[in-house]
């Protein structure tokens, strides 16, 4: 057994505590390896990931080690932590739980997005928004090249279900159960009263094209980061990846507590 460890370089505490976590591994007589350290054809022996910070860094492995299939464990050292469901204050006792084999994986699917010649993935969302934020933008949206709509709007939001307790969920979308298979598609700041959240079987491709009368280009963003821009001629095809994302959780958790958890879900105000 060899794990890996990734850490968020920009949280002091992520690196404190994973080194707390190399020194009891090494303990324990297993093998570990920081990212910074990983050779050549070394992650073929890695059989764990383990993540330091919040839920952008676990989104930032599973991305970058998708094609390699390894289950991946997240410290939440952030904020919500929706996928970093380890606590970093029992960082010995988890990592004991680990090794013992006493917890379960969890799957989530990926979206892949082709624009021009290149593809990107995201695990959360892709989302369209205008280069200058002070103007709106005019989206055309197709699913298998049936027409939707024209979304005029300060930009538009493909999401997982993973990603609607992310950035849609933040704009009115709706929160979806993790197992379904679906998309979700939520406008940001539409400008009109009759344009909502869309949910959308992923059987069905998604085609995003600037609007014939847009002279406007527009970036694209993947969970977050910035992967390039979509202008008139482009069409930006987004589809379910074929591999999913496995994550290590708590035998004990489930979505729905995690929910009551993270967003106060159906909290007693009374």
């Amino acid at each position: 057994m060899k794990i890996l460890i990734h850490y968020n370089g920009q949280i002091d505490l992520a690196k404190e505590i994973s080194e707390k976590a190399a020194n009891y591994l090494l303990s324990r007589d297993v093998k570990c390896v920081y990212e910074n350290d990983l050779v050549t054809d070394e992650i073929n022996t890695i059989s764990t990931i383990i993540t330091f910070g919040g839920d952008g860094t676990i989104l930032s492995a599973a991305r970058k080690y998708i094609a390699n299939d390894i289950p991946i464990m997240g410290f939440n050292v952030g904020k919500l932590g929706f996928l970093a469901e380890f606590s970093a204050l029992y960082v010995r006792q988890n990592i004991y739980d680990l090794l013992e084999k006493k917890y379960k994986i969890i799957k989530r699917f990926l979206l892949s997005a082709q624009l021009r010649n290149e593809k990107y993935l995201a695990i959360n969302d892709f989302v369209i928004r205008n280069t200058e934020n002070s103007k709106l933008i005019t989206l055309s949206a197709f699913a298998n090249e049936q027409y939707i709509g024209d979304y005029r709007a300060d930009g538009l939001i493909i999401s997982t279900p993973t990603g609607s307790t992310a950035y849609s969920m933040a704009c009115g979308g709706p929160i979806v159960c993790p197992d379904a298979a679906v998309y979700c598609m939520t406008p940001i700041s539409p400008h009109t009263l009759t344009l909502r959240p869309l949910v959308i079987p992923v059987n069905k491709n998604i085609i995003i094209k600037l609007a014939a009368n847009s002279n406007d280009n527009a970036n694209v963003i993947a969970d977050g980061i910035d992967i390039g821009k979509i202008r008139i001629a482009d069409n930006l095809e987004i589809t379910m990846y074929d591999k999913e994302a496995k994550f290590i959780v708590p035998l004990e958790s489930n979505y729905f507590s995690v929910l009551r958890k993270k967003l106060l879900w159906a909290e007693k105000i009374v």
